[in-house]
């Protein structure tokens, strides 16, 4: 769920939308997943990250967004998770 953009859903959607991070010219990104959490069954569980994201703007000048991100994860039957859902939105601007 892109902020401001039309929910993804399926594989093909997802990774088309991550394949156009490729085309912004310097773009960078940095995480901390201070959070997670696994629900009482062990199956599902959330993560909670904030992220910094920079990249040139159309000016030539790095732009850089601060964001905030939940991701909700599902265990697959092998034993791996898979992100079952991701929201995120900008963080806050500090005075």
């Amino acid at each position: 769920m892109p902020p401001g953009e039309a929910t993804l859903q399926g594989t093909a959607a997802v990774s088309g939308f991550a394949d156009s991070f490729k085309a912004v010219k310097n773009f960078k990104a940095s995480f901390s997943t201070p959070e997670i959490i696994v629900g009482v069954g062990g199956d599902i569980g959330f993560s909670v990250s904030t992220a910094t994201l920079s990249f040139d703007g159309e000016d030539g000048k790095t732009v850089t967004e601060n964001i905030r991100d939940v991701h909700f994860w599902r265990k697959q039957a092998d034993g791996s998770w898979k992100i079952e859902l991701d929201v995120w939105n900008n963080a806050p601007v500090a005075n």
